[in-house]
């Protein structure tokens, strides 16, 4: 992360971050569906994918919640 002199990150950085982080997110929803249709969901692929799906949401959670805190300490 890009650091500035306050020590946090920029609005620009963050929101980066963001969408990057929602475009993953979507990426291996689209791909989990695909497979789902042919795996049960038990099978390896399945299983990783959920799990990632599940630690991205965790990243977008952090990065909304780190967000609001750089916003309450701006004012």
């Amino acid at each position: 992360w890009r650091r500035v002199r306050n020590g946090s990150r920029s609005a620009s950085s963050a929101s980066a971050e963001y969408r990057t982080a929602l475009q993953v997110l979507a990426k291996d929803n689209a791909d989990l569906a695909d497979l789902s249709r042919d795996l049960r969901p038990k099978h390896p692929k399945i299983v990783r994918l959920s799990e990632d799906i599940e630690r991205q949401r965790r990243v977008i959670a952090l990065l909304i919640k780190q967000n609001g805190e750089q916003n309450s300490n701006r004012l």
